[in-house]
């Protein structure tokens, strides 16, 4: 009864509508509307690429953008450079080497296969969560910034950058295991009996090394973040079940003490005894399906401050987000109340008690779920917005005009590599993300392939990236210099092929979802839907997941 009472006298503590999430202030602020969908994405991409870091780097004509593109092929920033030449794609033999950076030219290749070459293109990527852009001076971040395409922005929408999926989505591979891992999380959804009411997060805090100037406070916010969420656990165990189950070493704040990173009580008890919310069980990422609401936090659950996001949204529960300026590039879509509940070290326990006192509440939650599920995070919402990225990059830096022979005639490029991905039929080490995988055979069959092994081939000439044509089909017969990430896994290998148009990829989004009566192979008909890959719609069930 003791219990009810609290959680009502929270429930009427606070005002859940009016919660306001610190990325849709940032948003009210740069103007971009909070219209739930695509359309916002697209607003804060424009406003990104019209930032005053790029001025003088968004040349108009064929002889800026060429030299442009020369200027980067000639300083150190060439190794973090992806070419884009007739669907080929071309890096670096230094750029392979961040295994971040494996999986975005998996994703690219990805979105090739399914919807046909991109055009040609170059891009900047960086592969860490900070999102900071590089510069042609190679000062730091400290001289003339290039558009550099970020997984996040720690410090919210002002930072440098241009916002992308993060690597994550299937380790790259939206087509095939993104998709399947979807399934997997839906059918856990779906047979889950009765879910545990508690908040559930389970992962890390890890206090940083001392420096020889102290503690690195700038670096410390989601350890503050991760252990205030542990102290809700302490607080109210019957509500939330927030555990570390790797690492769960604090910050000594006594010794090391951080502006606006103070502990409270809670917080210190447990520094000086977690035993209370540690857990060392492993939980899978269906698992998470058992509870009414998972919790994402900044940082340290298996993949820094994107990945543990990514499945939220499809296992039935409500999705909580820790509020932080922290953004990823779907944000601009996102909304407190509509989509997920913000909550903070102040507000969680009264925000859950509202939820709970209002099914209606709760179940718009699960609403906006599935429709993040359809609209941003599919594998065609993903490869629908990398396409309008690289389109946007074209337009804002004329790329379409350059002239790629006189930009290579002079370039030495023995360090490049062509890229392609190898395919490799699905079998049993591929389904760790199966909670029952004892049926191997038909499993196997149901998956296909799984495009997760990068082949790299050597560059013969500059001349080779100039006159480079798509290709329809490559065996990966490089030859005896080609190096793979995962030898052992090489199949079938499929570089740019494509196997639909660029025009049928770039139809409506809402097209994908929305069956044609006249068709015999509409979306939602059993024909449609025993090819593989399947598409998104045919992953959904009569329960509502659509």
């Amino acid at each position: 009864m003791r219990t009810v009472l609290v959680a009502a006298a929270l429930a009427q503590a606070l005002d859940y509508s009016a919660v306001r999430w610190g990325p849709s202030r940032q948003q009210k602020k740069r103007g971009i509307p909070q219209n739930h969908g695509f359309a916002a994405l697209k607003k804060e991409l424009d406003r990104s690429l019209r930032e005053k870091w790029f001025k003088g780097r968004r040349p108009q004509t064929a002889a800026g953008a060429t030299e442009l593109l020369r200027e980067v092929l000639g300083s150190q920033v060439r190794d973090q450079l992806i070419l884009i030449r007739g669907g080929r794609l071309f890096t670096t033999h230094n750029f392979t080497h961040n295994t971040k950076h494996t999986y975005m030219l998996r994703l690219l290749a990805a979105v090739q296969r399914a919807g046909g070459p991109l055009p040609d293109a170059w891009l900047m990527y960086e592969s860490s969560s900070r999102g900071k852009c590089h510069d042609l001076d190679g000062l730091g971040g400290h001289g003339r910034l290039l558009p550099t395409l970020v997984i996040a922005k720690l410090d919210g929408y002002g930072q440098c950058g241009i916002l992308v999926p993060n690597p994550y989505f299937g380790l790259g591979d939206i087509n095939d295991m993104w998709r399947l891992q979807i399934e997997a999380l839906m059918d856990a959804n779906e047979t889950t009996k009765k879910r545990d009411p508690r908040v559930f997060w389970r992962g890390e805090v890890a206090a940083l090394a001392v420096k020889r100037k102290g503690y690195p406070c700038k670096s410390e916010r989601g350890n503050h973040a991760r252990l205030a969420a542990l102290a809700l656990t302490a607080d109210d165990p019957s509500h939330f079940d927030v555990k570390c189950n790797v690492g769960c070493e604090a910050r000594d704040a006594a010794k090391w003490p951080c502006p606006g990173l103070a502990y409270d009580a809670t917080m210190r008890k447990i520094y000086a005894d977690n035993s209370s919310i540690r857990d060392p069980k492993f939980y899978t990422e269906p698992d998470y399906a058992n509870y009414k609401y998972v919790l994402n936090l900044p940082g340290k659950t298996d993949g820094s401050y994107s990945r543990n996001l990514n499945h939220l949204w499809y296992v039935g529960a409500a999705v909580l987000l820790w509020d932080t300026p922290s953004v990823e590039w779907y944000y601009p879509a996102l909304k407190h109340g509509a989509t997920h509940a913000a909550v903070n070290r102040t507000t969680a326990r009264a925000v859950v008690a509202a939820l709970d006192a209002s099914p209606e509440k709760y179940a718009r939650l699960l609403a906006g779920a599935r429709r993040v599920q359809r609209e941003l995070t599919s594998p065609e919402a993903i490869a629908r917005y990398v396409r309008h990225v690289v389109d946007a990059l074209r337009r804002a830096q004329a790329q379409h005009l350059i002239k790629w022979g006189d930009v290579l005639a002079g370039e030495n490029c023995s360090d490049f590599v062509e890229v392609t991905v190898d395919g490799a039929p699905a079998h049993a080490r591929h389904l760790w993300f199966y909670q029952n995988a004892s049926d191997v055979a038909n499993t196997s069959a149901r998956v296909g392939m799984h495009y997760t092994t990068n082949v790299y081939a050597p560059v013969a000439s500059c001349a080779a990236m100039v006159g480079a044509a798509v290709k329809t089909r490559d065996t990966s017969s490089h030859g005896a210099s080609v190096r793979t990430d995962n030898p052992e896994a090489v199949g079938a290998s499929v570089g740019a092929a494509a196997s639909t148009s660029p025009a049928q990829a770039a139809r409506s989004f809402e097209s994908m979802y929305a069956p044609k009566s006249s068709s015999a192979t509409a979306p939602g008909s059993s024909s449609s839907c025993d090819r593989w890959p399947r598409p998104y719609h045919c992953m959904t069930s009569s329960s509502g997941i659509n």
